[in-house]
């Protein structure tokens, strides 16, 4: 699929190389936006301009942070994999785009974070700690590549869950560490489970 470029003047060469022209499509305003992704899908790769000049009454034209708010709050698309870029000469309106979605998409990778978690805490025996270790350091690893699970939980987990023993924490350190992800509790909690 190609990428899509959202501008209401520029073209591809003046923002970026002429090279990649052949790699998006260009549309002008808010409507051929959503009529595109609504046609083709969700691109793979989608670049901002945000003020898009004059609709055809010759009022301001919704902008690109308006294209943002529809595909967060309206379009129903699943938006964690989506690579985007905003090219746009208004800082303001730049930061505004780039937040919500960068936001948004970190709340959908955190959501998916925490239904692994409960997946395995709810598919692993209660008596099972060693297993319900693993499973948790491999989810736990997954997302720390994206930055949603520090290197600090890992490391509490291996010296809670790791040491003989210690099975009678395990259920505590699996809530304190969804209250920890779900941004409830501190990390700092996981250590007074063991006191």
């Amino acid at each position: 699929m190609k990428k899509l470029f959202l501008d209401d003047i520029r073209t591809i060469e003046m923002v970026y190389d002429k090279s990649m022209e052949d790699e998006f499509d260009i549309v002008r305003n808010l409507n051929d936006f959503k009529k595109y992704i609504q046609t083709n899908g969700l691109p793979e790769f989608i670049s901002f301009d945000n003020d898009l000049g004059l609709d055809h009454h010759g009022e301001v034209a919704p902008d690109g942070y308006a294209a943002v708010k529809w595909l967060v709050y309206d379009s129903g698309l699943d938006l964690s994999k989506l690579n985007f870029h905003v090219h746009s000469a208004n800082p303001v309106a730049s930061e505004q785009i780039r937040g919500l979605l960068s936001n948004f998409q970190e709340h959908i990778r955190s959501q998916t974070f925490i239904a692994d978690i409960e997946n395995y805490s709810l598919t692993i025996s209660k008596d099972n700690f060693s297993q319900k270790y693993d499973g948790l350091k491999k989810v736990v690893l997954k997302y720390n590549e994206i930055g949603l699970a520090g290197s600090v939980i890992e490391n509490l987990l291996t010296e809670y869950i790791g040491q003989d023993g210690i099975s009678e924490y395990v259920d505590e350190v699996f809530g304190e560490v969804l209250n920890c992800i779900s941004g409830y509790t501190s990390p700092g909690n996981l250590i007074k489970l063991k006191e």
